[in-house]
């Protein structure tokens, strides 16, 4: 069985419950073995989150997956498939964030029309859904815990991944995550000074793999002895 594993935060807002209920409940009905990952500060922090509960799971294929979004069911298991033999793989090339309306009615089993409260958007590697073996997920160290609030550490596991893989991740089909409405969090728009810091370390490191091991043991570090650091 494969197991699922769903961040979320400490004092989620009751449209952002209701989310998580409803997209656990799609992957309970897929088969899969569904946990739920909370932070244990208010400060969002995914690899806080995630990467504990992940790493007692013990599935060969993990599936770290975003409370608010989800797909169907026939490209998960495409990249279940890909990730197999490539390492990682994601399951959606780009995302549909549903209006509000649209959102509850979905829910609620009434889907109708879906009107998205924006364009959609090419996915960003890392983001959203991800799939990966145990082999990829400890060679990363996973999230980077030290990315705190809103931004940087999707797009830096994917960066990690693709570098200590050797492998592109450049779907070739229209697969959309389907995005549920919820209200902004704070400040989600803004990335702190330290996580434009780290991601521009990452960024720096994405075609050295030495480089990127550097990062990723670095992590590790801070994440088993937790500790404010200057830069």
């Amino acid at each position: 069985m494969i197991d699922v594993v769903i961040g979320h935060g400490l004092d989620d807002d009751p449209i952002r419950v209701r989310a998580r209920g409803y997209v656990a409940g799609l992957y309970e009905s897929q088969g899969f073995r569904v946990h739920l990952a909370e932070c244990p500060t208010d400060e969002w922090s995914k690899g806080a989150a995630v990467n504990p509960v992940a790493n007692r799971t013990t599935s060969e294929i993990l599936i770290l997956a975003d409370a608010d979004s989800f797909v169907a069911p026939e490209h998960l298991d495409r990249a279940i498939g890909q990730a197999g033999i490539r390492g990682w793989a994601m399951p959606h090339s780009v995302v549909k964030r549903l209006d509000r309306e649209s959102s509850d009615r979905l829910i609620r089993g009434m889907p109708g029309r879906q009107r998205l409260e924006r364009s959609a958007y090419p996915a960003l590697p890392g983001g959203g859904i991800l799939v990966v073996t145990r082999e990829a997920w400890d060679m990363v160290g996973g999230f980077d815990p030290r990315f705190r609030g809103w931004g940087g550490e999707d797009h830096c596991i994917g960066l990690a991944l693709r570098c200590l893989t050797g492998n592109e991740i450049n779907p070739r089909r229209i697969c959309p995550l389907i995005h549920l409405w919820h209200p902004e969090a704070p400040n989600c728009r803004r990335p702190s000074d330290n996580n434009r810091w780290l991601d521009k370390r990452y960024r720096d490191a994405r075609r050295d793999p030495d480089l990127m091991r550097e990062l990723v043991e670095e992590a590790r570090r801070w994440e088993s002895q937790p500790a404010s650091y200057a830069h």
